[in-house]
C-alpha cells in the first residue's frame, strides 16, 4: 500500500480543536463532500474524505442510438491527523490530495499552511536505520551524477542483499541525489521503498507497524533540519 505524509506549518496543531470542526463539516447524503471520522485514541484524528461526483455520459445502445444517463461517483480519501511531524498521513492516496488539503485547510485556522515534507531522503533513512532493527538496504536509485558539462546520469542499483557498498563505486566523487530508497528490517519482515515528497509504498509486514516506523523517521528528520543552520 501506498502511504503519504504532509506537514503543517505556521500554527500547532490542536486535535480537539480540528476534531470539532471536522465533525461539523460532516459528510452527509445531501451534502456533495466532507469528513466522515472513526473511532479511536484522543491524540489522533482517524476518518475518510468523501465526494459524491455527478456527472453524465453517454451510452450507446445496440441500436446505435445514444444515451444519456446520470451517474454517480464516491471518491473515498483515508487520512490520520496527529499533533507531531508529519502531522497528515494519508493511505493510498490518489494522484491528487489537493481538494482534501485544501478542504482541511480551512479548519486549521489562517495561518496553517500544508505542504510536502523538505528532508533529504539520507536523513529519512538514517532516522529509520535509528527506530528499526537490522536495516537492509535492497534499492537505491540516485540521479544528478555529473558526467560532463552537458550530461547527468541515473543510476539504480538492486541486489538480495545490502546494496550501498556497491552503489558508492558508482557515485564515489559526484554529488547525486537520492530519488528512491528500498529497505527491509526485521530480518525481511518490513519491506518497503522510500521516496520524495513523503511518500512510501509499504511491500511487506503490518502497514501500521511499518507506517509508523517510517512516519516517526520522517518527522525525526524534519526536525533535525529544522534545527540545523541554513549554511548546512
Amino acid at each position: 500500500m501506498r502511504v503519504r505524509w504532509f506537514e503543517v506549518t505556521g500554527a500547532p496543531i490542536s486535535i480537539g480543536a480540528i476534531r470539532t470542526k471536522l465533525l461539523k463539516d460532516e459528510y452527509r447524503t445531501n451534502r456533495s463532500s466532507g469528513f466522515r471520522l472513526e473511532p479511536g485514541a484522543r491524540s489522533e484524528i482517524n476518518g475518510r474524505f468523501i465526494e459524491r461526483i455527478e456527472y453524465e455520459a453517454e451510452v450507446e445502445d445496440p441500436f446505435g442510438r445514444i444515451e444519456v444517463q446520470s451517474r454517480v461517483e464516491y471518491r473515498q480519501l483515508r487520512f490520520t491527523i496527529l499533533e507531531s511531524l508529519p502531522q497528515i498521513q494519508v493511505n493510498s492516496p490518489p494522484r491528487s490530495c489537493k481538494v482534501f488539503l485544501n478542504r482541511l485547510a480551512e479548519h486549521l485556522g489562517d495561518t496553517a499552511q500544508i505542504r510536502v515534507p523538505v528532508v533529504s531522503m539520507e536523513w529519512w533513512l538514517s532516522a529509520v536505520e535509528r527506530q528499526a532493527p537490522r536495516v537492509q538496504v535492497h534499492l537505491i536509485e540516485a540521479s544528478n551524477i555529473r558526467l560532463s558539462d552537458n550530461a547527468h546520469a541515473r543510476v539504480l542499483v538492486a541486489g538480495p542483499e545490502d546494496v550501498r557498498r556497491v552503489q558508492s563505486n558508482f557515485v564515489t566523487g559526484h554529488s547525486t541525489v537520492l530519488e528512491r530508497v528500498g529497505l527491509s528490517w526485521a530480518g525481511g519482515e518490513a519491506r518497503c521503498e522510500l521516496s520524495g515528497e513523503g511518500r512510501a509504498l509499504v511491500e511487506k509486514g503490518d502497514l501500521n507497524s511499518v507506517a509508523l516506523v517510517l512516519r516517526n523517521a520522517l518527522g525525526a528528520a524534519a526536525r533535525r533540519q529544522v534545527r540545523l543552520p541554513a549554511s548546512s
